[in-house]
Order: C-alpha cells, then structure tokens, then sequence
C-alpha cells in the first residue's frame, strides 16, 4: 500500500508544482509589462486618425493583448474541466483499471497542453518585448 503512494504522490507534484510555477513566472512579467506601458507607441498614427474621424486610443498591441488574454481564458476554462473530467473519472473508476488509465492520460495531457501553451504564450512576450 505505501509502496503505491509513493508514485501519487510524485505524480501530484508534477501536475500541480509546474503549472503553479509555470503561471508564476508568466505573471512575474507583467509587472515588467506596466512600467513600459507609459510609453507611446502609437507611431503619430493617433493624429491620423483623428485626422481621418476615425477612434483612437485602441491601439493594435492592446486589440492583440485583448484577443491573447481572451484565448488564454478559454485554455484556462478547458484545462480546468479537463482536470476536472479526469478526477471524475478517476474517483468513480472503482479498479477498473481502463478507465483509472484513461483518467490518467487526460489529466497528463491537460497538464502538458497547458504547459506548451503558457510556455508559447512566454515565449512569445519575451521576443515581443525584445522586439517593441
């Protein structure tokens, strides 16, 4: 029995311990993020487009953060339920031992589909602002 619990436990370290820390480390930069918002990086295309009748103030890396931070809302929506639907399964498997694997499979790969997803979305910031 303690033998079994070994494996859980390190189990349980890896699919809680990375996310956290993954999601640490992504909201240590926007931190970074507020300090170089002050600046303006509108290009003069702010006066064209009063010129032109036309709104301003959204420019195009706000539209691009707000469609970014409504997509990683979804990831986080489907990543919940998937973790969700695996404990579900995992707690009624009842020693079937199919469908206990089959719970473990989908809480792994909820695990490391949000991984690669936070980790592109960090990838994608870093060369952003080494870029901008």
């Amino acid at each position: 029995m303690a033998k079994k619990l070994v494996p859980i436990k390190k189990n349980i370290v890896w699919l809680i311990g990375i996310p956290i820390l993954s999601m640490t480390l992504i909201h240590s930069n926007f931190f970074l993020l507020s300090a170089r918002a002050e600046e303006d990086k509108s290009f003069g295309l702010d006066a064209a487009a009063t010129k032109a009748g036309l709104k301003t103030g959204v420019t195009l890396q706000s539209r691009a953060g707000q469609i970014v931070g409504s997509v990683l809302a979804l990831v986080g929506i489907l990543f919940f339920v998937l973790i969700i639907y695996g404990g579900i399964l995992w707690m009624t498997a009842g020693g079937n031992d199919t469908q206990l694997k089959n719970a473990q499979k989908t809480i792994t790969t909820a695990v490391i589909g949000l991984i690669i997803v936070l980790s592109a979305y960090a990838i994608t910031m870093f060369i952003g602002q080494a870029l901008i």
